[in-house]
């Protein structure tokens, strides 16, 4: 049988282990980030008197069963809450026997277990999972397995990550309109406990295309406001503010949501990243060694952004690296965005004059900020544990820097020797192709 916890377990009982807080949490605990009985759609239930007694019971507990609570606060005992759902249960399981491809059975034995879950019935957990896995496997097409399941998970300490990958699967691959106000109201809960403001914001305003927020939306949509901090053009950040980095099996991903672009580095380069001073922002590293004719050679490279200065075009910010170079117009070798302009040198002499002179290469592109900056660097992150004994720990996640407002021209540059210049272009291709850039056509689904 599986075990889990509930996520509010972890968070208010002090006879489990320790556990994390995030500033949300507490309040959220409370709050259902699940389905309800409400998107089952009852005229496509069997219609066996079975079925239709155990759908009016358990809506007649629902409201006190859809969430969990450590302290029990209704006058109907919580004994008999979950005794009135288990026997849902088995009817239900009952009329499963005799109608096995019933989509909406199996939604609406997954839902009941879900909240059966919440009062600690044995098994709940497992027929609620197995239940939402059936329905899905009946039909594919329909977006509401894999949302309940996810949403179901999103109430678990140990899924809470996974929970939310499911809604963000279901949301890439169904139009919106299929999209109730319940899936919606879901993701925003799930999408605060994983600390992903910008899939909030993104979210709330899907869900006011429907009708207003409830107090829990707007709440939830406060809180990620508050987590969202503008980035002004006239001050300076240190690195730590503005660049994260995480390990991956393949590399460090390093990205920067006040810079709007990230990037993939599996070759475990000595990068020297700045902080944003001015709205520039700016790392740079060496490539190599690399075995030239008369020693090791380290290349550079270097990728700048910074909004454009008054009345300065794409062009115009090209031509204050190239010019003096003598670089020319050329083909780009890869583009991280639609379209890019990009040069090259001839070979320079005064450079690397050892190792048959220098070559530059520069790559030029231009990004407009989209409507909910920071969407595509958000993953489900799940909370840090305390330590095991300890009372409860809060964890407050760090504000992020919003994306620099506006366009932000972009310069990715390679600095090499002639001797080296195809193993340095090969690097220089790489990091290109692993650019991820925050532009308007990050956040159109």
């Amino acid at each position: 049988m599986q075990k889990t916890e509930h996520l509010a377990t972890r968070i208010q009982s002090p006879l489990r282990r320790a556990c994390w807080v995030l500033l949300a949490i507490i309040a959220l605990s409370a709050v259902p980030a699940r389905a309800r009985l409400r998107d089952i759609q009852v005229d496509k239930l069997p219609q066996h008197p079975e079925i239709q007694k155990a759908y009016k019971s358990a809506l007649g507990v629902e409201a006190m069963a859809e969430e969990w609570s450590l302290q029990w606060r209704y006058s109907t005992p919580r004994a008999t809450v979950a005794a009135t759902l288990k026997t849902c249960l088995k009817e239900l399981q009952d009329a499963e026997r005799a109608t096995p491809n019933n989509e909406e059975l199996w939604l609406l034995t997954g839902t009941i277990a879900s909240y059966a879950y919440n009062l600690d019935v044995d098994g709940a957990y497992d027929t609620a999972t197995a239940a939402m896995n059936t329905a899905h496997s009946l039909a594919p097409n329909d977006p509401r397995p894999e949302w309940i399941l996810g949403s179901f998970y999103c109430g678990t300490s140990d899924k809470l990550a996974q929970g939310m990958d499911s809604l963000l699967k279901v949301e890439s691959q169904f139009d919106r309109q299929q999209l109730s106000p319940d899936f919606w109201e879901s993701y925003m809960t799930c999408a605060t406990l994983t600390n992903m403001p910008a899939h909030v914001l993104r979210a709330a305003d899907r869900l006011r295309r429907l009708g207003p927020l409830s107090a829990t939306a707007k709440w939830q949509v406060d809180m990620a406001a508050k987590h969202i901090v503008e980035t002004s053009v006239t001050k300076s950040y240190t690195p730590q503010e503005v660049w994260s980095a995480n390990k991956t099996p393949v590399g460090t991903e390093f990205f920067s949501h006040a810079c709007g672009f990230g990037f993939l580095d599996g070759d475990k380069r000595d990068w020297q990243i700045y902080g944003v001073r001015d709205g520039v922002c700016m790392i740079r590293a060496k490539l190599g060694p690399f075995q030239g004719k008369a020693g090791s050679v380290f290349p550079e490279i270097m990728v700048l952004a910074r909004p454009p200065k008054p009345g300065e075009t794409l062009n115009d910010f090209s031509k204050v690296f190239t010019s003096g170079m003598g670089a020319r117009p050329t083909e780009p070798v890869a583009c991280p965005v639609s379209a890019c302009l990009a040069f090259k040198t001839g070979t320079r002499a005064n450079m690397y004059s050892k190792e048959d002179g220098g070559y530059a290469m520069l790559t030029v592109f231009e990004s407009h900020a989209p409507r909910f900056p920071g969407l595509i660097f958000e993953e489900p992150r799940t909370p840090p544990v305390g330590k095991s004994g300890a009372q409860a720990q809060y964890f407050r996640p760090n504000p992020e820097q919003q994306r620099l407002a506006g366009t932000l021209y972009y310069l990715v540059l390679l600095d090499t020797a002639e001797s080296v210049v195809n193993e340095a272009s090969d690097n220089y291709i790489h990091l290109l192709k692993s650019l991820v850039v925050d532009t308007k056509r990050a956040d159109q689904h």
